[in-house]
């Protein structure tokens, strides 16, 4: 049914031709290892256990750092206490970034030395004061990255979730119509049904 396949070797014009690469012994055990020019570096292993007990700290072994706390090796490029980096944002950038629910949302630097906050916050921070404990900013639109002040609205976490629930239902799952009205709230009849099939 399918073809054979073979082995693809290359093609050498005599014995020698083939044998060119290069004999090392083992640097763990001394056997032999035939290793191609490309493959030989400073130590040849003939397998993998020879190579792992071979480049393992022995005991006594003393490695090369020893005694040399604080050491410095490129002294030239080393950060020094103090300094500032170049690439550091501006108090007041605007980043993109991307939420739980994979939407793009603005956020501002308010703060050094890395303190962000939601685009949205911050409009509402300066025209009405500090955001309540325990209220979110909702986007009456839904268009996350439209932080006009007539857009934003404050509300408490609980508003804002009955203010989703249909969408965050429908999208966990799709085929049902969820109804967004109060009685989530309100204390649904048992004998109504939460969704209804979508025929």
């Amino acid at each position: 049914m399918f073809p054979a396949y073979r082995r693809q070797t290359a093609k050498f014009c005599s014995a020698a031709c083939r044998r060119t690469g290069i004999s090392r012994p083992c640097a763990h055990c001394g056997s032999l290892v035939y290793r191609s020019a490309s493959q030989v570096g400073e130590n040849v292993y003939c397998s993998s256990e020879c190579s792992a007990l071979h480049s393992r700290f022995r005991t006594g072994q003393v490695p090369w750092n020893k005694d040399r706390k604080g050491i410095h090796l490129s002294p030239a490029s080393e950060f020094k206490p103090g300094a500032r980096l170049q690439s550091r944002d501006a108090i007041g950038t605007v980043r993109l970034r991307m939420d739980n629910q994979g939407d793009p949302r603005a956020w501002v630097k308010v703060a050094e030395p890395n303190r962000w906050m939601l685009r949205a916050q911050v409009v509402w921070c300066e025209a009405h004061g500090p955001l309540p404990p325990q209220h979110v900013i909702h986007h009456r639109d839904r268009d996350k990255l439209n932080d006009a002040i007539q857009n934003l609205e404050c509300l408490t976490k609980a508003a804002h979730m009955d203010e989703h629930r249909a969408e965050i239902l429908a999208s966990r799952w799709p085929s049902r119509r969820w109804d967004s009205g109060h009685f989530w709230f309100q204390g649904r009849p048992a004998q109504l049904p939460l969704w209804v099939e979508v025929a």
